[in-house]
C-alpha cells in the first residue's frame, strides 16, 4: 500500500494532471502548484497532496432520509446494500459515461427494453419494502421525458415513495447547474431540519465528478466542482482507469493512476473550498477484455483491483465507501449472475466496502437494471451480511447455566432459552431448504419464477410511507417549475 501511496505522489508530481479550466489552473498556481497554462498541465508538490490527506483522513459521512431514525453512517463499521447500477460508454478507452443506466429488464416480457416513468416509481417501491436494502437508488431513469428533466423527475419519485436515504443521482443534464439548484430545493422541502443541510449535506447522493483516464478532468468537469465547491456541496470523485487503454496493463499501474486522479480532484477543491469534502465515488480499475475491447467487470483481476482500492482506501487512508465490484456479466437473472454477485460481495465486503450495489445485470455490454434479480440478490445479501457480523459471545449466548440445567441426555427444544432466541437465525423466503419430494409438492418452482411471483405481490400489496400532503404539493410545484424553466 506503501508503494502505490508513493507512486501516486510521484505521478502527481510528474507528469502531473490536466485541468482544462482557466480558474483551476489559476488555483493550483496560487496554492504552490508548478502549472503550465498552454499545455493545462499541473504538476503537484508531494508535500501540498499529503498535507491535504492528512486533512481527510478518517473522516465519516451520512445519507440521510426523510425519516431521521434511518439516516445512516458510513464509518467503515456497517455494510449497507443499494442499487447503483452504471451505464458503461459504448468507447471502453474514455470513462465519460457512468451512472444511472436506461434500460430494465421486463418482468412480463422478459426483454430488455427503455425504462417508463411508472418502471422508476415501481423499482423505488421495491426497494422500499425490502429491509435489506437500505440505500435506495432509481436503477434507472425514465427515458419518455427528455434529459434535462431526468433527474427531477427521479428526485421526485424517490422522495415521494421512499423513507430510506437516497442514493445514486448522476447529474448530466445538460443544464445541471439549475437541476442541482432545483434538487437542493426538493430535499430541503422533504428534509425540514437544518442538520440535514448543512455542509452541503442533503438528502440524495452527493453528486460525482469523473476524471477520464490518464490524468485528464474536462472543462465541463471542472466547471462542475469549481460550482459545487463554492457552494459547499460535497462532491463524489470517481474514476475508473480501463487496463491496456485508459491505464497501464499492470494491475498496480493503474490502482496507482486511479489514485492519483483521485488526489488530484481532492486537492483541487481543497484549494477551492476547504470545507469541503470530495469522497470517493463508485468507480475503480476495470479490466478490459482484449479479445472484444470490452469491460471485464468480473473478471478475478477486476475483482482484486477492486480489493486493494479497498485496503488502501480503508488501512491507509482511512475512508469509507462503496465500490462497483458487485456487478455481474450475465445478461439475464439465474446462476451466473448469482455467483459472480456473491463473490464481488464477500471479497468487498472484507475488504472493507461499507455500500455495496445490486439489482443489475449486463456487465461490460449493457448494464441493465432487473427487478427480479434485485429480489434474488437481497435473498443473497444476508448470507453475506450475516457471515461478516459474525455473532455476540456473552453470558446470555454462551448459555452455560442452560447448559447445566439441561445436563447431559437432555434437550434444549423445550427449554425457554431457546424460545427466545429462536428468531436470531435468518430462515430464507426464496431459497429452498427443503426435499425434492417437498419442492415438487409445492409446484417445483424455480428461484427465478418465485423471485418474480414476489416482486408482483410487493408491488401490489407494498404501501411505503406517505409522504406529508403540503410537501408533496410542494415537490409538485417544483416539478412543474423544473418542467418549464429547463426545457426553456
Amino acid at each position: 500500500m506503501y508503494k502505490i501511496h508513493v507512486a501516486t505522489l510521484e505521478i502527481l508530481e510528474n507528469p502531473g494532471i490536466k485541468f482544462e479550466h482557466k480558474t483551476a489552473l489559476k488555483v493550483m498556481d496560487e496554492a504552490g502548484c508548478d502549472v503550465d497554462y498552454k499545455r493545462q498541465i499541473v504538476k503537484i508538490p508531494s508535500e501540498i497532496t499529503e498535507e491535504v490527506i492528512k486533512k481527510r483522513i478518517g473522516h465519516e459521512w451520512a445519507l440521510y432520509s426523510r425519516d431521521p431514525k434511518k439516516k445512516i453512517i458510513i464509518d467503515g463499521k456497517e455494510v449497507h446494500l443499494s442499487t447503483f447500477p452504471m451505464k458503461i460508454p459504448e468507447r471502453v478507452g474514455y470513462t465519460t459515461g457512468s451512472g444511472t443506466g436506461p434500460m430494465i429488464l421486463d418482468l412480463d416480457r422478459g426483454e430488455v427494453r427503455y425504462a417508463t416513468g411508472r418502471d422508476v416509481e415501481k423499482a423505488v417501491i421495491l426497494q422500499d419494502a425490502l429491509p435489506g436494502v437500505t440505500v435506495v437508488g432509481p436503477c434507472i431513469y425514465d427515458q419518455t421525458v427528455p434529459p434535462e428533466l431526468r433527474e427531477i423527475h427521479a428526485a421526485y419519485t424517490l422522495l415521494k415513495y421512499t423513507s430510506k436515504p437516497i442514493g445514486g443521482y448522476e447529474i448530466t443534464s445538460p443544464k445541471w447547474w439549475k437541476t442541482v439548484e432545483y434538487l437542493r430545493r426538493m430535499h430541503e422541502i422533504t428534509a425540514g431540519s437544518e442538520k440535514h443541510r448543512k455542509a452541503g449535506q442533503v438528502i440524495g447522493w452527493i453528486p460525482y465528478v469523473s476524471a477520464v483516464s490518464p490524468l485528464t478532468y474536462r472543462r465541463d468537469h471542472i466547471e462542475k466542482v469549481l460550482w459545487y465547491a463554492r457552494r459547499g456541496i460535497e462532491i463524489g470523485g470517481a474514476s475508473m482507469p480501463t487496463t491496456g487503454l485508459g491505464g497501464p496493463m499492470t494491475l498496480a499501474g493503474s490502482l496507482a493512476l486511479h489514485n492519483a486522479e483521485y488526489w488530484g480532484l481532492a486537492v483541487l477543491t481543497y484549494f477551492i473550498n476547504s470545507n469541503v469534502t470530495v469522497w470517493k465515488h463508485y468507480a475503480s480499475v476495470t479490466v478490459v477484455d482484449m479479445r472484444r475491447l470490452r469491460l471485464a467487470l468480473v473478471a478475478p483481476e477486476t475483482k482484486v483491483a477492486h480489493v486493494a482500492e479497498m485496503q488502501l482506501d480503508n488501512e491507509f487512508y482511512n475512508f469509507h465507501g462503496g465500490v462497483a465490484s458487485c456487478h455481474t456479466d450475465a445478461c439475464y437473472p439465474g446462476m451466473q449472475a448469482a455467483y459472480e454477485r456473491m463473490m464481488g460481495w464477500m471479497l468487498s465486503v472484507l475488504a472493507g466496502a461499507s455500500i455495496v450495489g445490486g439489482g443489475d445485470l449486463g456487465g461490460g455490454a449493457q448494464i441493465f437494471f432487473s427487478p427480479e434479480q434485485l429480489l434474488i440478490d437481497h435473498e443473497a445479501w444476508h448470507l453475506v451480511d450475516l457471515t461478516v457480523r459474525g455473532f455476540e459471545v456473552n453470558d446470555e449466548t454462551l448459555a452455560v447455566d442452560v447448559i447445566r440445567s439441561v445436563g447431559p441426555g437432555g434437550t434444549f427444544l423445550t427449554h425457554k432459552h431457546t424460545v427466545k432466541h429462536l428468531k436470531d437465525y435468518w430462515i430464507p423466503e426464496l431459497f429452498e431448504r427443503t426435499t425434492w419430494e417437498e419442492w415438487k409438492a409445492r409446484g417445483g418452482k424455480t428461484l427465478l419464477e418465485k423471485a418474480k411471483e414476489e416482486v408482483k405481490e410487493i408491488l401490489k400489496t407494498h404501501q411505503p410511507e406517505p409522504l406529508d400532503r403540503d410537501i408533496l404539493k410542494d415537490l409538485e410545484k417544483i416539478v412543474k417549475e423544473a418542467d418549464r424553466e429547463l426545457m426553456k
